[in-house]
């Protein structure tokens, strides 16, 4: 007799798959670590997602990695690359609209080297990159790195772009979260939901 599917068991799987896919990328973020890329990097050993791309800067408009990302769903991760001094007061309270930042800003003076600034989802990658690090007025929430009371972060984050397979996007709603929720959990971000 064939076993039927309950809610509670697809939400079982659901999680199961997202502590799984969170510990393949938590585990591949720590590797980029000691050992960088610069571009892109396919991946054969995941069901899930097919490549991470790099970013550091905008624009990225009209290049090939725009292209690589626009239209893409996945998870993200921004990485310190060089300790950054910090004023909590300025960087959380001061955005191009007048409002804090809408994720908890952990209470420190620094950002340190290797840290992780921020763990984000995002079903059109291009999109959710140009609110990050494009103009301080794109969006009405994110990090934005252009902000002025941000800019220290400018030459000093790369963001890892951890790209569904297109095969998979029909996943995306059911399992992005979770896989968000499990990276803040295990990176433990210096901004995000806790």
């Amino acid at each position: 007799m064939e076993e039927k599917l309950s809610y509670s068991k697809i939400l079982d799987i659901i999680k199961g798959k997202a502590v799984n896919e969170s510990r393949y990328l938590e585990n591949k973020y720590k590797g980029f670590i000691t050992t960088d890329f610069t571009d892109e990097l396919m991946f054969s050993d995941s069901d899930l997602f097919e490549k991470v791309v790099r970013i550091e800067s905008l624009p990225i408009k009209d290049s090939d990695k725009h292209k690589r990302i626009k239209g893409r769903k996945g998870i993200y991760v921004f990485r310190v690359k060089n300790e950054v001094e910090v004023n909590y007061f300025n960087f959380n309270n001061h955005t191009a609209h007048g409002a804090p930042i809408r994720y908890s800003l952990r209470k420190i003076d620094k950002f340190s080297k290797d840290g992780c600034l921020y763990v984000g989802k995002s079903d059109n990658f291009y999109e959710r990159m140009k609110v990050h690090f494009g103009d301080p007025d794109t969006g009405t929430g994110g990090l934005r790195i252009a902000n002025s009371y941000r800019k220290m972060l400018q030459d000093n984050v790369v963001c890892y772009c951890f790209v569904f397979k297109k095969s998979r996007h029909q996943l995306y709603e059911y399992i992005a979260r979770g896989i968000e929720k499990e990276l803040n959990e295990k990176l433990n971000p210096y901004i995000g939901n806790k």
